[in-house]
């Protein structure tokens, strides 16, 4: 089937353009139709459904809210978006919070069945001829030097390999990644004192 993507003037405008291609796209085919079957939230409703607050959350993860509280400043303004997901608006980050409360041991159980169900129909690997050819995965695991102050850095572990000696100082990190911290710098010319001088164990 040929796709036709073009350009209309609209009413109202939208920062994630992708996102709402993405969304109209899902809507149509139904896609989260195994999350409305199979997840009950016992969750009172006044304008938005439990299943359409939990939509929400997804649009938020794939917008980059860093939080639920994002919702209302990045989320909510942009009816256009809302709309190509096929809601009137998104949902207040509170009621939200209070429907992701409302999960159980059950729930999650639900939640989980629901996803497995969506890989199975969706998932391309589940769907490769075996019979004729291999399956490859291509994963990349390069290690990227990262400074103690990068947001969301941790040390992470890459079998076989061990951290060089001085391996967190700039002199190691390849020169296409270094960054200058200022123009010009002044290099160290006293030695390092140690604050208290080792008890020597005789």
């Amino acid at each position: 089937m040929l796709k036709r993507l073009g350009l209309s003037a609209m009413k109202r405008h939208t920062q994630y353009a992708p996102l709402a291609a993405l969304g109209y796209f899902l809507q149509q085919r139904d896609f989260f139709a195994p999350l409305w079957e199979h997840v009950q939230l016992g969750c009172k409703t006044v304008l938005h459904e439990p299943h359409e607050k939990l939509l929400d959350v997804v649009v938020s993860m794939l917008a980059d809210c860093a939080s639920l509280k994002q919702i209302n400043t990045r989320l909510r303004p942009d009816t256009a978006l809302a709309a190509a997901w096929g809601r009137k608006r998104f949902a207040d980050q509170a009621t939200i919070t209070r429907v992701l409360d409302a999960f159980t041991p059950v729930s999650v159980a639900q939640l989980r069945t629901a996803v497995e169900r969506i890989y199975v129909r969706e998932g391309r690997a589940l769907h490769h001829p075996f019979d004729q050819e291999l399956l490859f995965l291509d994963i990349d695991l390069t290690g990227l030097p990262a400074g103690r102050r990068a947001e969301a850095s941790t040390k992470g572990y890459f079998s076989g390999e061990k951290t060089a000696v001085g391996a967190s100082s700039l002199g190691s990190a390849p020169l296409s990644t270094m960054r200058a911290w200022c123009p010009c710098s002044i290099p160290a010319t006293k030695p390092v004192r140690l604050a208290c001088t080792p008890r020597s164990p005789w």
